[in-house]
Order: structure tokens, then sequence, then C-alpha cells
């Protein structure tokens, strides 16, 4: 537990830095900078680079975490399982470009309707999805090695600056947008380069092939690796699927909005990723070991300090709901409603905990393309039937339901196939005592100016939520920090 308090708590922080630079970019910066068609062009270059990124990585991210600690020796270089996965890479690459190539005119077609700018800028798919897949690699490495900070601080501090810094030339008239746009998008080398200095700075860049490639376990890995990539393709197209189908059904102008609201709903799961990246590879060397009894742990363990995060920010976000519609153009009211069904739906997913992960590492990792490939078909249904009639509204509705049913069928999963599910007693007083707090924020008075308004609102949250949390001994992990942390400040005082 550890390494998941001292590596998640370094990756949190990070994350909420980067949450600082994305409201910054997101909601102050691309909102009054780029007209709302510019900012959905951002939104879906990323989107489809993300899909295809899924798909040309061929599995390689889940390889490296379940079978690295079986190649896992400094003094052999990991066996060259770095170059490996970089091989399998370049042919994803050649693959998803040959299509996308092949398929122009078909994809274009779609879109030549309603958003036009993204027809104009499609080459850019190719560049972005290079970038992706390349620091991709890196960051997987960098995940099993336990030295996942750096790359996030990259992925989630660095970019976002960098563009916080292209924005603002944009705004002084220093570029054009065709300018602003190709910088954007090859803003993306930069943390590969970065990453890539990393690893060699920490002697871990082990490029040349080893003994992997003679490996009696490269059929296995490979096989294993596209039962996973097809299970991917299926979550990524689950979690794009509504810019994807908003640029075609309603247009790059609806997805900026949807995106500003999709962002405070969807930072609701941020530290989840945090401490997935920790956990993931402890789950696959668990399993390498047979240790059932820490699969299960981690499974509780996880969930229930994942709502306590998740809970606080929800409630709140929701709490602070009429000041961050204030903040923004009013263009971008429409997008309430969204904020509040994913912000739900990324709730319920960090109660599962890591059903997912316990899954795709074990050996039934092969059911989870069959839930995914399910779930893939109701997200296209709900958003096809929904965005026509109710709009980015209809589009949030349909991603919330997908992400909750998903979860439950793998928690569900997951339960019948090892009998353990990740509630316990403290789940259920978490849920009252964040339903208490929520009514005290939802009834707390409207202050005159919305910053003070936000600060006041959110210490009062924060403190009443917080002290019930210890209270109530909700998370022994928590309680003990604190203490720590207390009796540290405390001494140092002295």
């Amino acid at each position: 537990m550890g390494i998941i308090t001292r590596q998640g708590f370094k990756l949190s922080i990070v994350t909420y830095i980067g949450i600082v630079l994305g409201y910054v970019n997101v909601v102050l910066l691309f909102p009054n900078i780029l007209e709302p068609e510019q900012f959905g062009l951002t939104r879906i270059l990323i989107a489809i680079g993300v899909i295809a990124l899924q798909v040309g990585q061929l599995g390689t991210p889940q390889i490296i975490i379940k079978y690295f600690p079986y190649f896992q020796s400094e003094e052999n270089k990991h066996s060259g399982i770095l170059f490996l996965m970089l091989l399998i890479n370049f042919v994803g690459f050649i693959i998803i470009c040959s299509f996308l190539f092949i398929f122009q005119s078909e994809i274009q077609s779609i879109y030549i309707e309603r958003s036009k700018l993204f027809v104009e800028y499609y080459h850019l798919i190719y560049p972005i999805f290079g970038f992706l897949l390349l620091f991709r690699v890196f960051n997987s490495y960098a995940q099993v090695l336990y030295k996942a900070v750096i790359p996030m601080v990259l992925k989630t501090i660095v970019l976002r600056i960098f563009n916080t810094i292209i924005l603002v030339i944009l705004y002084l008239k220093l570029i054009s947008f065709e300018e602003y746009i190709l910088l954007f998008v090859y803003g993306y080398a930069i943390q590969i380069l970065l990453v890539f200095i990393y690893l060699k700075g920490i002697k871990q860049l082990f490029l040349l092939p080893s003994s992997i490639m003679s490996s009696g376990k490269m059929r296995e890995m490979l096989k294993y690796g596209l039962y996973l990539c097809l299970s991917g393709v299926a979550t990524i197209l689950m979690n794009q699927i509504d810019i994807l189908m908003l640029g075609w059904l309603a247009g790059l102008d609806h997805i900026a909005v949807y995106s500003v609201a999709f962002l405070f709903g969807n930072i609701i799961q941020i530290p989840a990723r945090s401490i997935y990246i920790v956990v993931l590879p402890m789950i696959a060397t668990a399993w390498k070991e047979n240790d059932f009894e820490k699969i299960k742990d981690l499974y509780r363990t996880v969930s229930n300090n994942q709502l306590i995060i998740g809970f606080l920010l929800f409630i709140g976000i929701w709490s602070n709901l009429n000041n961050i519609l204030a903040i923004l153009p009013d263009s971008y009211a429409d997008g309430k409603y969204v904020i509040f069904m994913i912000g739900f739906a990324q709730l319920f997913y960090m109660g599962t905990g890591i059903s997912n992960g316990i899954i795709n590492t074990s050996k039934l990792f092969r059911y989870d393309l069959l839930i995914n490939t399910i779930l893939v078909v109701v997200a296209i249904t709900t958003n096809y039937l929904f965005i026509p009639e109710y709009g980015i509204n209809g589009a949030a509705f349909a991603t919330a339901l997908s992400i909750c049913l998903f979860n439950t069928i793998r928690m569900v999963f997951v339960f019948i196939k090892f009998k353990i599910h990740p509630f316990t007693w403290n789940t259920f007083k978490l849920l009252m005592i964040s339903i208490a707090v929520m009514l005290i924020g939802y009834y707390l008075p409207q202050m005159g100016n919305i910053w003070l308004d936000i600060v006041v609102r959110s210490i009062l949250i924060t403190a009443i939520f917080t002290f019930l949390i210890l209270h109530f001994r909700i998370s022994d992990i928590v309680n003990d920090n604190v203490h720590k942390y207390w009796k540290i400040a405390l001494e140092k005082m002295k």
C-alpha cells in the first residue's frame, strides 16, 4: 500500500495542477479566443487521434503491464521488451494510416455538412495519432517501472502550458488560426522528446532487441495484446463516440459546448486514473504470484478511497454550478445537465473500483471484449437516438448510461467469477455523509461575488466532508495519513 499511497499522492498532485491548467485553457481561454467551430475542431482531432491510438497500439500497453514481471531485469535490459513494443506500434501506425488514407473520402463525406472545418484539416489526424502512439509506449513502459510521475507531468502540465502559450499568442494576433492549429498538433511531439530524455537519464532506455524476440511467450503475448486491443477499441469508442456523433449529427459548435461541460463532469474521475496507473502493475504481479487476497484487498481499498475523492469533487462541482455557468459565455449555459450526468456516471465508475484491471490481467481477459462490444452497440444506438432530439444533453445521457451499464456488468462479472466485490459497510456510511453534505451545499446562501462564493462554499464543504470522513473512519489510509502529516506539522511549529 505504500507504493500506491506515495505514487498515487504524487500523481494526484500533478493531476490537479493539470486540472487547473486545463480549466484555464478549456473554460477561460478556448471559449473566449476561439470560435466554437474552431474549438470543436481541436476536440474532434483529439477524439479521432485517441481512437486511432487504441487500435494502432495493438494492445502493447496491456502486454507490457501483464508480462513485464516475467522479463524485468536491468542486467538483461528487460529482455528488450521496449524494442518489441515500439516495433509492434510501428506496424500499427502503418495499418491505421493506410486505413485513414484509403477511406478519407468516405470519412469526410460524413462530416462535410455540419463540420466543414474538420474536413479541411483532416490531414492533421496523421501526426496527432503518431505522437499519441509513441508517447503511449514510453508512458506504459515508465508505468511498469513505477516511474509514472514524470510522464504524467509532461502530459498534464507541460503540454497544457504549451497550449496556454500558443492560445495567448493567437489572441495577440501574432499567429493565424492555421498556424495555431499546426502548433497545437505538433506540440504533442514535445512530450515524446522529454520522456525520451527522462528514460535515458534514469538509464532505462533499452532500444535494442534482446532475448524477448525468441521467448516462448511471444505468441501468447501477441494473442493477449490482440484481444485487449479489440476490447480497448470498444472502450475508447464508448468514451469518444459522443464527440464523433455530435460532429456528425449536430456540428463542431455543439462539440465546443459539450466539451467544456464534459470537462467539469470528467474532473471527478481523474484521481481514479492516477491510482489506476499505480495499481494495475500490482494486480498483474499478484496474479503472477497467485496472491488472491492482495487482489481482494486492493479491490476494496481502491474503491473506498476513490469514492471519497469522487464524492467530494462531485459535491463541490454541483454546489458551485451556478458560479461555474456565470463564468462561461452565455452560449455555454446549456451544459448544466451535461455536468451532472457525466459527473454521476464517473462517480459510479469510481465506485466499481478496479474491476476492469482485475479482468484484463486475469486468465478471463477474453470476456472483456464481449462485454465491450455489446456496450459499444448500446453507446452508438443511444447517441444516434438521443442527439438529434436532445443535442448535447442527449449525448451526455447516452454516455452516462453506457458508463454505468459498462461498469455494472464488469463488477457483476468479477463477483460471479471471483466472488469478490468492492463494497463494505463504509461505502454505505460514505453515501449517507455525501448526501448530507450535498444538501448543506445546496442550501448555503449565494454570496454577491462569484469568486468569493466559490472559495467560501468550497472551503465549508471540504471542511464538513473531511471532518465526517475522519470522524467515522471511512478510510484507514486517509485517517493514518492525516494523523501523520498533522503530527509532522505540529513538530515543525514547535
